[in-house]
Order: structure tokens, then sequence, then C-alpha cells
């Protein structure tokens, strides 16, 4: 037991030494960019804290003697950080992240395709702006180029871009303006967490937002557009 009482001081001694003496690292001339002050807590505060974590869980073994009941209580209490401090660092960061999409929340998006109504001239010049919209975040999106994101399909010419996903939300909006018209409101319908497909099916707008009145309308027959999306 006093084998064991020693061996798990010194892992606290080591934890304490490479945070400590990293922490402690500018002092000594070790700067905390590019990880060296990491470095002079690893390879100096660790083995100093062995050190001396070795020796004070010595001297406690030796004042408890030979007692068991006492050496179990201090192996356990010992035991005790080392087993639940990373355990409660994995648990905070997985309750941070719990809302992220995975742990590197920009690897999603949401791909979109808007459909102008049939007749309509073609949006090349205009200006265009998108963005997503939801409780949880309010990016940007992207909308590509001409010509590469500008097509005519049949008597509709099509734009496309795509949309950051960082967090988890079952309620996405998606706002387009086309020049000076009205901006388009789309309701996503995709999951809180979305599933990797192709295009969806097309949707058509659901609300009109009037830059002027900064009212919302329903769509006039004039106004059918339509959205198509797919995360990836």
């Amino acid at each position: 037991m006093t084998v064991l009482i020693v061996v798990l001081w010194s892992l606290i001694g080591f934890g304490a030494g490479v945070v400590v003496l990293g922490e402690l690292g500018p002092l000594f001339g070790f700067r905390a960019i590019e990880g060296q002050s990491a470095i002079f807590g690893l390879f100096v505060g660790g083995p100093i804290g062995i050190l001396a974590g070795s020796l004070l869980g010595l001297q406690v073994a030796r004042r408890i003697g030979g007692d068991p009941r006492r050496q179990r209580f201090i192996a356990l209490g010992s035991a005790a950080p080392l087993v639940g401090i990373p355990v409660s660092i994995w648990l905070i960061e997985t309750w941070r992240h719990s809302e992220h999409l995975t742990t590197r929340p920009n690897t999603w998006s949401l791909g979109y395709e808007v459909r102008l109504p049939a007749g309509q001239p073609t949006p090349a010049g205009q200006s265009i702006g998108t963005e997503l919209r939801s409780a949880k975040e309010n990016p940007k999106c992207t909308t590509y180029e001409y010509p590469h994101g500008l097509r005519q399909v049949g008597e509709h010419f099509v734009v496309s871009g795509q949309c950051p996903l960082f967090y988890a939300t079952p309620q996405r909006t998606i706002l387009v303006r086309i020049g000076d018209k009205p901006t388009l409101v789309f309701n996503v319908r995709v999951k809180a967490r979305p599933e990797a497909a192709t295009y969806s099916d097309w949707f058509p707008v659901d609300e009109i937002y009037d830059n002027v009145t900064g009212q919302k309308r329903p769509p006039r027959p004039d106004e059918q557009f339509s959205i198509r999306y797919g995360a990836r």
C-alpha cells in the first residue's frame, strides 16, 4: 500500500508541476507562444513534481504507519483527483460543445440554389446577399460569383451558394435579397443535426420581407421564388 500511495502522489506531483511551471514559464524566459512554456512545464515541472510528490507520499505513508484502514483511505483520497479532474474536464468540454455539429464546427455547410420565377430577367450584375439565421447563429453565406453561381434552366435563372453550419438547431431561416427587390424568407427544412444529402426538392418562398415598411407578407403571384438545399 505504501508503494501505491507513493505512486499516486508522484502522479499528482507530475500534473501539478506541469501546470504550475507551465504557467510560470514566461518568468524563466519561456514564452507562451509556440508551446515553449508548456514544454518547459512538461520537461522541467514534471520531473520536479514527481520528485516532490513521491517524497510527500512517502512521508504520508510513514506517518500512518501500518494502519490498513488509514492507508486505504489515503490511497482512495489520492486517486480521487487523478480520476475526478480528467472526468470533470471531459464532462465540461462535452457540455460546452454539445450544440456543435462536430468537434470541428466549421466542417458542415448547407449548399443552396434559389430559382427565380419563370421569365424574370437575369440577376447578373446585381448584388445578391444571403444570410442564414437561427436562435444559435447568424452566419454570412457565400453566393457563388457569375458565371459559376448563376445558370439558366429552361425559363428560370438559378443562383447558388453555400452557408456554413456550426450549431444544431431545429429552426433555420435563409434570407436572400437580389438587387433592390424585397428580401426572400425561406424556412429551412433540414434536421437540427443535418445528414449529408444531395439537393432536396424545390420549396416555395415562405414570406417576403418588405425592406421599406419592415413588414413581412405572403408572396404575390409574381414572386414565385423557390429554393432547394443539401447539407454536406
